[in-house]
């Protein structure tokens, strides 16, 4: 057996490839070729190999693969808070997508501050990361700047944008609000007030959908908002409804904008004997935790924040592998999750879910209700990675639990940033659970 030079152990003790390659007997370059699984390399010494990196404990250190290969396996996602449940559901979503697939979430916390959002990418984009992952599109141009120069991929969560060249996944947050609103004036409520925290533009994008429905109703009446800058908290929300109940005793509903509010403002009317639903109605927006364990049960409305983790990280896995040359939108569907509903353990109510983006991985656009492909641009050869309805008229694809059965439809949808119109509409397959569209 030839021996191999040795050379001077690192002073970290940490166990380096120069290690495995001396107890395997060959060449550190050997190694390297081994552990990346290249076919070039002899079988049985693959396996000698990896025998010895496992024995010694070896770990490869990702710094020196970037290095070596120039290419990093980091992907940076910031949020605004880890605090908040939602933004906990999506980056686990984004870690399960990512993982399997060799990358590595680096996450950084903003906490809704454009400052410390820049220092987050003056400090991460000089590693280099494989791709970038954003929440909403309210940013310092500062930081627009630096994500467009770094020339890493990005794409935007949670928020949607017809802006050509843009990729993003998210729901409309003014549509939303605009639905919620519209079911407590379907129910007869007439002064329904709006109760929100922190002020995010998510936020006030729900405020936005609020207003939309009450002026369309000839209802709306500014002082029956109540904004409030504090972070969103249980606590706050039972404040928030005892100071709106005493300035505007005649409202019959409230809209909060998140669910931990509107489960403390549930929680002061319980407390404060204002009967629920009958004397006020009290809606929420995520459907958090609890929500369905309130008494009543609160009424709010479900966003996919674990389907906005997925697609935007399956998004992002294709703009880093190439194979989505350019951005596009995916807008995903929210649920109107109602109190009588949960009581009786019904289906809830669902909006039309939308891509306007050329998708190229199958598991991107399973449980769409709506997917919206390129219709101008020539079809796609069977060579093609793009995803068309005509690929998906004899498929059954899984998306969560329920398994859907896709049939190609044209239909004319509204103007978005890509030529479209060729749309697949998905139907329920036998024991999924069904859903029904809510009223635009």
């Amino acid at each position: 057996m030839t021996d191999v030079p040795r050379r001077p152990r690192r002073s970290s003790g940490r166990i380096t490839l120069d290690d495995v390659a001396r107890a395997a007997a060959v060449s550190p370059i050997t190694v390297s070729r081994a552990l990346r699984g290249e076919r070039s390399v002899d079988p049985a010494l693959t396996l000698r190999v990896r025998e010895a990196a496992d024995r010694l404990g070896y770990v490869p250190d990702p710094a020196a693969r970037a290095l070596a290969s120039q290419r990093s396996s980091q992907v940076l996602v910031l949020v605004p808070m880890l605090s908040n449940t939602l933004f906990v559901d999506l980056l686990e979503a984004v870690h399960r997508t990512l993982f399997p697939e060799g990358y590595q979430p680096f996450i950084g916390v903003t906490h809704y501050d454009s400052a410390e959002e820049e220092l987050l990418l003056r400090t991460y984009l000089p590693h280099r990361p494989a791709g970038l992952l954003v929440t909403g599109f309210d940013r310092s141009e500062t930081a627009r700047q630096l994500i467009v120069h770094s020339g890493v991929p990005c794409v935007h969560l949670m928020e949607t944008s017809t802006a050509p060249g843009v990729a993003c996944v998210g729901f409309s947050q003014v549509d939303a609000g605009a639905a919620i609103t519209r079911h407590l004036l379907d129910r007869g409520r007439r002064r329904i007030a709006f109760c929100g925290a922190q002020l995010d533009p998510r936020v006030m994008q729900r405020a936005e959908g609020y207003r939309r429905a009450l002026h369309e109703a000839g209802l709306y009446d500014p002082r029956l908002e109540m904004l409030s800058p504090e972070r969103s908290s249980i606590a706050l929300g039972a404040r928030l409804f005892e100071e709106m109940l005493q300035r505007m005793p005649d409202i019959d509903a409230i809209f909060f904008c998140n669910d931990d509010i509107a489960q403390g403002g549930l929680l002061a009317a319980n407390r404060l004997q204002v009967p629920v639903p009958g004397r006020l109605a009290i809606a929420g927006f995520n459907d958090l935790a609890g929500s369905d364990q309130m008494v009543p049960p609160l009424t709010t409305v479900r966003t996919p924040r674990s389907e906005v983790g997925r697609a935007g990280a399956g998004m992002l896995l294709a703009l880093m592998r190439g194979t989505l040359p350019q951005g596009g939108c995916v807008e995903l569907d929210y649920e109107l999750t109602l109190s009588s509903r949960r009581l009786n353990q019904s289906t809830s109510f669902t909006s039309t879910r939308r891509a306007s983006a050329l998708l190229p991985e199958p598991a991107l656009i399973a449980g769409f209700s709506r997917l919206t492909l390129s219709a101008d641009t020539p079809r796609p050869t069977s060579t093609s990675r793009t995803v068309c309805a005509r690929s998906l008229a004899s498929s059954s694809l899984i998306f969560g639990s329920p398994v859907v059965s896709w049939k190609p439809e044209i239909t004319a949808l509204r103007p978005l940033s890509m030529p479209l119109i060729t749309t697949a509409r998905a139907s329920a397959a036998p024991g999924a659970r069904s859903a029904l569209p809510v009223a635009k």
